[in-house]
């Protein structure tokens, strides 16, 4: 990780150098407002650099993420929001994958580990939201939390089995769940 952050840091660095070679100097065309065939390449070099740089930056901080996770260090609340926000996407994959009557290996195990790495907080939210489907006492708020429309009967017996597998997981903390 601290080889990776070097990396990123050279990044800025040579970035820096750049920028200061495509600013114009007194007296230049390109100081005069002129765009030239250097200037554009240069300019588009950068930013070409910049977006390279911003993508390792989100590898790293997703890296980090889930070395935390791993290891039961504290995320910040907008990394948990960002972990709830990530399972839940892969909630409406697999209730639409079952309400087609179709079964996929690879999303129901990235669906039981997003699962697994919600907060304390977050298990014990979709519990309750689990639950009030499955009693059919839940209301639009609960749905729109959850991004999903009205529960067929195949959301109702999810909810079910859901219920009892996040009651069995809300005794453990999140660095054992993982």
């Amino acid at each position: 990780l601290a080889k990776r952050i070097e990396t990123v840091m050279g990044d800025a660095e040579q970035v820096a150098g750049l920028i200061q070679l495509a600013t114009p100097r007194q007296g230049s065309a390109a100081a005069a407002g002129a765009i030239t065939p250097r200037s554009n390449r240069l300019v588009s070099d950068q930013l070409r650099q910049l977006e390279e740089m911003r993508q390792q930056l989100e590898a790293l901080r997703n890296e980090n993420r889930e070395l935390k996770l791993q290891t039961g260090g504290e995320l910040s609340a907008d990394q948990d929001e960002k972990v709830l926000q990530e399972f839940l996407v892969k909630l409406r994959a697999v209730l639409e994958m079952r309400s087609e009557g179709r079964f996929e290996q690879q999303l129901f195990d990235e669906y039981n580990g997003g699962l697994v790495q919600l907060s304390d907080e977050h298990l014990r939210e979709l519990y309750s939201s689990f639950m009030l489907i499955y009693v059919e006492e839940y209301d639009e708020a609960v749905l729109e939390r959850l991004g999903i429309g009205e529960p067929d009967e195949t959301t109702v017996g999810f909810a079910e089995m859901m219920t009892i597998k996040l009651g069995e997981l809300m005794d453990q903390p999140r660095q054992v769940r993982i």
